[in-house]
């Protein structure tokens, strides 16, 4: 049973909810309501599969770099690679495994079937996920050592979970929503970086970058991030496109749940009660109803 924990402490399967992201345009596009198409319903489940796989290799590779800092770290000292319960060979083994997983089941697909646009979606969001593995290399080895670089390399991240979201789908991308998932992104980063700063309290800082970041900056690059994603959001809701995509200009009523789900986060970040927003988001019962409630009135109003 430990050894299961372990592995799963490795994967960070608990991360895994970020990939919802690629699922969005699901909803957003009102596929979700194609009931009498499974092939819709398989294509989404295997993009958000092939996103949990690249996430936990990312994952791998990163507590692989950081191994020697972590051992020094009071609490990351205890993640498996760096006490030692999986040996980094184990842990290269399974990255292989989880990097060629996603790919071995789109070659069959390509294979079996004969569809010129399927094939196309498929290529364009395969190019998608790469994309994302090269962002975190770059993040890996390079870019979380400089200030606010760190940042838009996560946020990146998330667009590039929605694009993907897009492509298998066969759906055409908003620039709302792909606004407001960078700057939502941006948003969750910076109040992830000021619990760190805050938690450290100037000491033995185990990011680089910190140095460069203050509690009040944070915090202003927090207040714009949520605006221009608040502001986004309702501006995706009246687009002309969206209205016509839907036949409804009703989705303006879910502003309202989303501004609460912000400004909760916000309130945790300043209070530094959360590691980040998977914690809020699984120990919070008010930020997980009020999610539920949005993803229903989403729904029913497509």
């Amino acid at each position: 049973m430990k050894y299961c924990v372990n592995w799963f402490q490795l994967l960070r399967v608990r991360q895994w909810v970020k990939n919802i992201f690629v699922l969005l345009p699901l909803f957003f596009s009102g596929k979700i309501m194609e009931i009498g198409n499974p092939q819709v319903f398989l294509l989404a489940i295997y993009g958000f599969g092939s996103f949990c796989c690249w996430s936990s290799v990312v994952y791998i590779l990163n507590d692989w770099t950081d191994c020697q800092r972590d051992r020094e770290h009071p609490r990351k000292k205890n993640r498996p690679l760096a006490s030692g319960t999986i040996s980094p060979v184990q842990a290269f083994a399974a990255a292989i495994f989880l990097f060629l997983l996603p790919l071995g089941i789109a070659v069959g697909w390509l294979v079996g079937l004969n569809d010129e646009n399927f094939s196309r979606s498929l290529g364009y969001f395969l190019a998608c996920g790469l994309g994302y593995l090269a962002n975190n290399l770059l993040y890996c080895f390079l870019l979380r050592f400089h200030v606010l670089l760190d940042v838009f390399s996560i946020a990146m991240g998330f667009v590039l979970r929605v694009l993907a979201g897009c492509l298998i789908l066969g759906v055409e991308p908003s620039q709302w929503i792909l606004v407001c998932t960078f700057t939502l992104a941006l948003f969750l980063g910076f109040g992830k970086r000021r619990q760190e700063l805050a938690l450290c309290d100037g000491k033995d800082l185990y990011r680089s970058t910190l140095n460069h970041y203050s509690i009040e900056f944070l915090n202003f690059l927090m207040s714009i991030s949520a605006a221009i994603c608040l502001m986004a959001y309702m501006l995706y809701t009246i687009a002309p496109g969206t209205i016509a995509q839907h036949n409804s200009d009703d989705l303006i009523y879910t502003t309202p749940f989303v501004f609460y789900g912000i400004f909760r986060y916000m309130l945790f970040a300043l209070r530094n009660r959360a590691d980040g927003p998977d914690e809020v988001l699984f120990r919070d019962i008010p930020f997980l109803v009020n999610g539920i409630l949005w993803l229903g009135v989403v729904l029913w109003l497509i």
